[in-house]
């Protein structure tokens, strides 16, 4: 009794701090940041300067003054890997070319890498060091990070009563995220659901597109607890999205340019100066049996510039995608192997509506069957990995949102594709624009209660738990003012079970619960820490 008393003292302690918090944030004031993983100050400060714009210019350089180089410009060491670079005939004196200007360090450093089949690690055990090593080191070097995602587990939306499974979440990173690398198709990654925590080893850079998804999908989350629907959400770092972002807006511009039989390189140089960072995938396109002085020729006045430089690059049998603030030359091979992972909220598109209106009906559940199936027969279907293909798509309850890796065409088709959806539903439906949840239409929901500090280690015992969910219940009724119509009547109520209360009320007020136990839940989607690992756990 003693230990039920200090619990349920904890949660009104707890409740009403987060309560005094969200109303601070009502009035204006400001929000938490989401905590990033911690890392060595070392480590960051190498990967601020990897960040930074940078400009790399060198013609048969040897790699050991590449290396020597970039420490001394850019204040961090680069060590060479001998060992890793003799497997991939590589040494100090393998001589290297590149040029380019804009482009962030990282992004530079590793295409450049890339070109002679190396990479680069930074070493968790070691500061202000990067490594050059080959790639298929690189691959091998494995870490261990947790990420803590009980919003993603928890019931699905703001209309389900059906938790969502928690291995959906785990299905959806290894289906999207770099499949090949994962030990159930034959990598070396691996992936467990722990509770409300995932546990990952994977390499740096798969780790850093699943904090990337998972932040995603909790964008996605919280926008549709009042609008169904959306824009795309890339999973790229913010910083690379804004600069990936200029290089569209600046690609969708509408300019003329002539080339006659005009080398590649002239082309590079071109874009350049209109302020757009290029670079060339020199190896892939010597693969297509073109290279820098391949001669190009198009004449055309005021279009798309993105339009003319297909026109122009697929004569060569070329292409170009924009990646981690540039963009980048390649053949059209490659580019069908060039996939992005993007998050599209559907939840104005898997919902059976209410009557003739716009509104989901209550208590129903999510069917993103229909929507994938009509996506995947009717974009490039020899595309996805069910026919074969390269593509992977995948839903998310609790993010009322699909998730699919595909080239950028597809991706312009498939979004094409959703606004012809909503402007068929729209002319269909009396509403104006995206579809926005009725808030005087009462909805079930089952919610999870957030752990709580224990006062001490003994587990709590169903009744303990029941008594506490009957604390949340009274709080709430407390803290939350449902309006006229109050909390108990015909149409709504909140009940307490062990470890869950069952509510039904509008959705401004579920909002209002949510966000309140949001408050004392872990939000964060970075991982909560990282630990360096040679292989799978």
């Amino acid at each position: 009794m003693h230990r039920f008393r200090v619990r349920s003292l904890l949660l009104l302690g707890t409740l009403a701090v987060a309560a005094a918090l969200l109303a601070l944030a009502q009035r204006g004031g400001a929000a938490d940041a989401p905590a990033a993983r911690p890392r060595p100050a070392g480590d960051a400060s190498v990967e601020r300067a990897l960040a930074r714009p940078a400009s790399l210019h060198f013609k048969a350089m040897p790699l050991a003054e590449v290396a020597a180089r970039i420490a001394r410009e850019h204040g961090f060491n680069v060590l060479l890997d001998h060992n890793a670079l003799k497997d991939r005939r590589a040494n100090e004196e393998t001589p290297l070319n590149f040029d380019c200007d804009g482009v962030p360090l990282g992004a530079g450093l590793r295409f450049m890498l890339g070109q002679h089949d190396l990479n680069f690690v930074l070493p968790e055990d070691t500061d202000n060091v990067l490594v050059i090593t080959s790639n298929d080191v690189a691959k091998g070097k494995l870490i261990v990070r947790v990420y803590k995602v009980p919003e993603l587990i928890e019931p699905a939306n703001e209309f389900s009563q059906v938790p969502a499974d928690s291995t959906e979440i785990v299905q959806m990173i290894t289906s999207v995220i770099a499949p090949p690398t994962w030990n159930s198709n034959g990598g070396t990654g691996s992936i467990a659901c722990v509770g409300q925590t995932l546990v990952v080893s994977q390499t740096e850079d798969v780790q850093n597109q699943i904090a990337g998804l998972l932040a995603a999908l909790d964008t996605s989350r919280r926008q549709q607890k009042t609008l169904l629907g959306g824009p795309p959400i890339r999973i790229e770092a913010p910083d690379v999205q804004r600069a990936d972002e200029i290089i569209r807006r600046r690609l969708a511009e509408r300019v003329g340019f002539q080339f006659r039989k005009a080398p590649l390189t002239d082309v590079v140089h071109w874009l350049r100066r209109q302020g757009i960072p290029t670079l060339l995938d020199s190896k892939a396109i010597t693969d297509a049996g073109a290279n820098e002085a391949t001669p190009i020729t198009l004449d055309q006045r005021e279009m798309r510039l993105d339009r003319e430089l297909k026109w122009l690059l697929g004569e060569a049998d070329l292409g170009s995608y924009v990646d981690h603030g540039a963009l980048v030359i390649t053949s059209n091979e490659q580019l069908k192997n060039h996939l992005v992972t993007v998050v599209y909220p559907v939840g104005d598109l898997i919902y059976e509506t209410a009557g003739d209106g716009p509104f989901p009906a209550p208590d129903t559940e999510p069917d993103f069957e229909p929507l994938i199936d009509l996506i995947t027969s009717t974009v490039a279907p020899t595309s996805w990995d069910s026919a074969g293909g390269p593509g992977s798509i995948s839903e998310s309850r609790s993010a009322n949102a699909i998730v699919f890796s595909q080239t950028e065409e597809n991706h312009e088709l498939v979004a094409r594709l959703l606004e012809k959806l909503r402007a068929a539903k729209k002319a269909r439906e009396p509403a104006a624009g995206p579809i926005r949840i009725d808030d005087k239409m009462p909805y079930s929901r089952i919610y999870s209660l957030p752990p709580l500090p224990q006062a001490d280690r003994t587990p709590p015992s169903d009744a303990d738990d029941t008594r506490l969910a009957e604390q949340y219940v009274t709080a709430i009724e407390t803290l939350i003012d449902p309006g006229p119509g109050g909390w108990s009547g015909e149409s709504v109520y909140i009940k307490a079970f062990p470890g869950r209360i069952a509510v039904r009320q509008s959705p401004a007020v579920h909002r209002r619960i949510s966000d309140l136990l949001d408050a004392i839940r872990p939000t964060e989607q970075q991982p909560v820490f990282g630990i360096g690992a040679g292989g799978a756990f």
